[in-house]
């Protein structure tokens, strides 16, 4: 086993070089650039529907671009050095986006802890097997990072305490797409929520972490709005789907597919 698979089976995450998708990101950039182009007090005064229109309107851009299928090609054959194979890896076929302000306790702009098994259940399987990757667009510093409980993606999902947070909301809003869920949950026991920290990504990297792994948005405690990007990657034999609905409203797509450029 080599150190990048060890690091990520035994820790449950690791970091890569964001050169690897360098040309991609500056697109990603050159979209937020445009759409986000006043202050941040501006944004931070806005209200959360109003936000997100304006953060559904660059996810948009950026989905139906080549950039974003050449990024998830990219990943996919890392992967497959990582894990030192010939097996076929696909992508989500859509990507979360959350824009996350600074020092504002908007409610559900932070996303609580969960791991990937959190939504679906045993109606989609293969989320206990997929890999999430975290590409800040722009460098984050460490009071701007995710949440995370170290090694938790070893914790079984039944030793795992789940409460829903509030009332269900209407499917494919704005914010759904973006990727919030539109029945939010979290975990609030079986689990040291108590040793939570944040990840420490480094300058030019991206962040690779098991889906199990415990994780959180946490509040960004920085001077500017953390943009990131966030899809999930599998093996195709392990994208297994009993019930046949896995076809997604974000992409008119499987959950997990070959990445493909569509007109």
């Amino acid at each position: 086993m080599n150190t990048l698979l060890s690091t990520l089976k035994t820790k449950g995450y690791l970091y890569q070089d964001k050169s690897l998708i360098k040309q991609e990101n500056e697109f990603f950039q050159k979209v937020i650039k445009k759409n986000f182009s006043k202050n941040v007090d501006y944004y931070n005064n806005l209200s959360t529907e109003k936000f997100r229109q304006i953060a559904l309107k660059a996810r948009n851009q950026i989905q139906k671009s080549r950039e974003i299928v050449r990024a998830k090609k990219k990943v996919i054959k890392l992967f497959q050095n990582i894990f030192d194979t010939r097996e076929e890896f696909l992508a989500s076929s859509y990507f979360a986006f959350f824009p996350t302000r600074n020092l504002v306790e908007k409610i559900g702009e932070q996303v609580d802890f969960h791991r990937e098994t959190t939504y679906g259940g045993p109606k989609k399987p293969y989320h206990a097997h997929q890999y999430n990757i975290w590409i800040p667009i722009f460098d984050v510093k460490e009071n701007q990072n995710l949440n995370f409980i170290e090694k938790s993606h070893l914790i079984d999902d039944d030793k795992i305490i789940l409460k829903n947070v509030g009332k269900k909301k209407r499917k494919k809003t704005a914010s759904h797409t973006l990727g919030y869920a539109y029945w939010p949950k979290k975990i609030i026991g079986g689990v040291p929520l108590h040793e939570a920290k944040r990840f420490k990504v480094p300058k030019n990297n991206f962040l690779i972490f098991d889906g199990n792994l415990i994780h959180g948005s946490g509040t960004n405690n920085g001077s500017t709005i953390r943009f990131a990007i966030v899809f999930g990657i599998i093996e195709k034999k392990k994208f297994i789907d009993p019930f046949e609905k896995s076809f997604t409203f974000r992409s008119n797509q499987p959950t997990f597919t070959k990445p493909i450029f569509q007109n």
